[in-house]
């Protein structure tokens, strides 16, 4: 599945500077990471920040 995902976001990439909707003239890549959250911590109907955690 990751494969199929890499493949599908790289061909994404390359239709978006191929139609000149991005370019990597300023491209800047600064080390982030993102953290999947498990849908079980979301409540549905209240604030979604309510149950983030501060580092």
């Amino acid at each position: 599945m990751k494969a199929l995902m890499d493949e599908l976001f790289e061909a994404m990439i390359q239709k978006l500077i191929e139609e000149n909707y991005i370019t990597f003239e300023n491209y800047f890549l600064d080390g982030t990471r993102l953290k999947p959250m498990p849908i079980s911590t979301l409540s549905y109907g209240k604030n979604p920040l309510q149950n983030l955690k501060r580092n």
